[in-house]
Order: structure tokens, then C-alpha cells, then sequence
């Protein structure tokens, strides 16, 4: 099976990436959750990532999700997405 046959997506969960990387900042601990995805899956890139939930903050998530731009920019993601939006206001805020 050829990797441009397959369809990959994994997630940046904010707690794991915390326990990845403590104390850093949000973007450094995305950051590295997706360098680890990557490495465990073995590829270069991934054709979807998506953010597990919002932070608390919206502040907060939109730093993990700028991060998130900065890896579809350097080639390692191919599109991104979101899930546990819990209203349709929240994600608009976002």
C-alpha cells in the first residue's frame, strides 16, 4: 500500500501534548505532539489533524491552532479541523 492511498489523520490532545512538553508554550507543545504523531506513524506528513477539543481559554486554543497552521505551512499537514465544539457560538468565537 502506496502512503498517497491512504488517508491519515491524528489529533493534537490538549493534555497529552501538556504532559509532552511542561511548561512550555502552547505552540512548542503542539509542536512536538505533531513531531511525535509523525514519528510514530512513520510518515511525512498527515492529511488531517485536528485539535481534540478547545482549550478553556480561546486565547489558548487559538495559539495551539495557529501552531497547527504552522505545521500545514511547513509541510507536515495537509488540512485541519476541530472536534467537541460544544455550540455553534463557541466555534465562531473561535
Amino acid at each position: 500500500l502506496r502512503r498517497e492511498d491512504m488517508f491519515i489523520q491524528t489529533k493534537v490532545n490538549r493534555n497529552h501534548a501538556a504532559e509532552l512538553s511542561p511548561g512550555m508554550p502552547i505552540a512548542a507543545q503542539v509542536a512536538r505532539s505533531v513531531a511525535q504523531s509523525l514519528s510514530n506513524l512513520g510518515v511525512d506528513y498527515v492529511d488531517s489533524l485536528v485539535l481534540h477539543s478547545p482549550y478553556k481559554d480561546d486565547e489558548d486554543t487559538m495559539a495551539a491552532w495557529r501552531a497547527m497552521e504552522v505545521a500545514v505551512r511547513d509541510g507536515f499537514v495537509r488540512q485541519l479541523g476541530i472536534s467537541n465544539v460544544k455550540s455553534l457560538r463557541q466555534l465562531r468565537r473561535l
